[in-house]
């Protein structure tokens, strides 16, 4: 698992951008959006910006679904990413893989 913090700025192009996603990610299982968000955490922040978009929309949709919040964030600061599983329909954060 990657360690790295991420920075986010939002950008006046990143709202269509995360619409799109949002639009995809709405048409998605749990178990779907569950899955796409341990890939980002497998993969890590890399620091470019597309992936944090990708990643806030992300956590807004399980937000949505689920009223759990994903993404630790302090300001623009991104902290790293912990896996995620469903245990009795709840999605809980977890440790390690």
């Amino acid at each position: 698992m990657n360690e790295k913090n991420g920075i986010y700025f939002q950008r006046p192009e990143d709202r269509q951008a995360a619409e799109g996603y949002l639009e995809r990610f709405r048409a998605m299982t749990l178990e779907q959006l569950v899955e796409s968000f341990n890939r980002q955490v497998r993969v890590g922040i890399t620091g470019v910006h597309q992936q944090m978009v990708y990643i806030m929309a992300l956590n807004l949709a399980l937000q949505e679904r689920t009223a759990h919040d994903a993404v630790r964030a302090e300001g623009p600061l991104i902290r790293p990413l912990r896996y995620l599983t469903i245990v009795d329909g709840k999605v809980l954060q977890v440790e390690g893989n």
